[in-house]
Formats: structure tokens, C-alpha cells, sequence
């Protein structure tokens, strides 16, 4: 009698594992491995736009009085356009993007953003 209540047991707890906490944690496993997923990649609104606006907006965001090279940045057409025949940002290209070239160029004077606005990129 002791070993069929044993058994009755095992079997529910099994049963209780299969309806409840197996889906569960397969929820909580799909949940994670998606997370990890997004968080590699890049998204401009969340990950570029905040840069931008920080370091570019004073100089080519929405106030058409201080944009300067008719470059406006704060709007995703701006920073995806070609106003000079260049692509500004070529998306998983930073070699071919006009915008990478400019912040990491050697020449001081080509740099941006300028010393003069102290917005320098920042390192990482």
C-alpha cells in the first residue's frame, strides 16, 4: 500500500510538471534567447539617434538657422541621404559611411564634431 501511494504521487508531481512548470520554463527560455537576440542588434532609433542628437543635432538637427552643410541629421532620411554624392551612413557599412570617416578622421580640422562646439565623440 505504501509503494502505490509513492507511485500516485510520482505520477501527479509528473503530471503537475507537464501542465504547469514545463511550459514554463520553455516560455522563460524562448523569452530569454529573443532578448539576447534583439539586444545584438542595432537599432537607430534607440542605439544611433541618442548619439546623434547629443554630439550632431547643435550643428545639423531641426533648426534650419544652425544647420550647417545642409546635413540634417535628426531625421532618418537626412542621416541615410547622399547630399554631397556620399552616403552619410551606410547601414553595416562603416567603412562606406561618410559620418564614420568624419568622426575618426586624423585631420583635426576635418573631425567631427568640431573642438570649437566641445561635443568630441565619445570613446569607447
Amino acid at each position: 500500500m505504501f509503494h502505490r501511494k509513492n507511485e500516485t504521487k510520482k505520477s501527479s508531481n509528473l503530471q503537475l510538471f507537464k501542465i504547469f512548470i514545463f511550459p514554463i520554463l520553455i516560455l522563460l527560455i524562448i523569452t530569454i534567447h529573443v532578448d539576447v537576440v534583439n539586444a545584438k542588434k542595432i537599432k537607430f532609433d534607440r542605439d544611433v539617434l541618442p548619439i546623434l542628437s547629443d554630439k550632431c543635432f547643435a550643428c545639423h538637427g531641426p533648426d534650419p538657422v544652425t544647420r550647417q552643410a545642409n546635413l540634417r541629421l535628426d531625421i532618418k532620411e537626412g542621416a541615410f541621404s547622399e547630399p554631397s554624392g556620399y552616403p552619410i551612413i551606410v547601414p553595416s557599412e562603416p567603412e562606406n559611411s561618410e559620418l564614420v570617416l568624419r568622426i575618426t578622421h586624423e585631420d583635426l580640422d576635418t573631425r567631427m564634431p568640431p573642438q570649437s562646439q566641445n561635443r568630441q565623440p565619445t570613446q569607447e
